[in-house]
């Protein structure tokens, strides 16, 4: 979910590498939201980490420090939290742009607010959207704004 093409790898004698999978509690109180290309996918791998590392692994992440099997898990539930809190958050939005959407989620996290990380938190913002249009809580309206997105009515 973090990027296209991106993969971890076991090494045989148990190190797991995780790369972007899933991030430090130092990197997400730095970026407030982060980068996934895709919710759906970000959240599925998370927990497919949690079905797969064993005690006697040794988990090294990309932003994060090298950790034991119960701090990984510990990592792992927060990051996984993290996610559907911000979910929740999005889907509590409503009439405002990706962008505003973005912005608000960062100003709230108490983060800087930067061209960069507007682009980089607005990739994964713009990927929650699509799965709550998808999943039927969300519809989009154009406007002098831009795309507008609002709560469907049920």
């Amino acid at each position: 979910g973090h990027s296209l093409g991106h993969a971890g790898f076991l090494t045989s004698d148990g190190v797991l590498y995780t790369g972007d999978s899933f991030f430090g509690d130092k990197l997400i109180s730095a970026v407030g939201v982060p980068y996934y290309l895709n919710y759906e996918d970000a959240v599925s791998s998370l927990n497919k980490l949690k079905e797969i590392i064993r005690k006697d692994f040794v988990i090294v992440m990309a932003h994060g420090p090298v950790m034991k099997y119960k701090e990984a898990l510990s990592v792992l539930d927060m990051n996984i939290k993290l996610m559907e809190e911000i979910k929740e958050k999005v889907l509590s939005f409503s009439g405002l742009t990706a962008e505003e959407i973005t912005y608000k989620l960062l100003k709230e996290a108490g983060v800087g607010i930067t061209e960069s990380s507007l682009v980089l938190s607005g990739v994964t913002i713009r990927s929650i959207l699509g799965y709550l249009a998808r999943e039927g809580f969300l519809q989009t309206k154009v406007s002098e704004k831009g795309i507008v997105w609002a709560k469907k009515s049920r």
